[in-house]
């Protein structure tokens, strides 16, 4: 995988909060349920991040934090889509930034 091309945005939502991510940071141990705060050390890379594409964000508190997981395929770059056989249970993973651009062709 190429983490070169994984970079943080910063948004502004439909109800006007201010929110910048994503970060990707491989595991091989996952805690479950995940943890509810980003790491220390994580969140200081994306509020700087944030706040070099809009300084002004520097005077903002901060809200809060998620962390999550978006699991990905160790056999494959490619999404993993599948059809039970005499079923009509498809399973979609290792969906990664590109789900929702690609969502009309997963869908096909």
């Amino acid at each position: 995988r190429d983490d070169a091309r994984l970079g943080v945005y910063v948004w502004r939502s439909a109800l006007g909060v201010v929110a910048c991510g994503p970060t990707a940071e491989p595991v091989r141990e996952v805690e479950m349920p995940p943890r509810e705060e980003a790491r220390p050390e994580v969140r200081a890379a994306l509020l700087d991040a944030a706040c070099a594409a809009v300084p002004q964000l520097r005077e903002a508190g901060v809200a809060g934090s998620y962390s999550g997981l978006r699991p990905g395929c160790d056999l494959s770059a490619d999404y993993q889509i599948g059809r039970a056989e005499g079923s009509s249970w498809v399973t979609v993973g290792a969906i990664r930034s590109t789900g929702l651009t690609g969502a009309l062709g997963i869908a096909r």
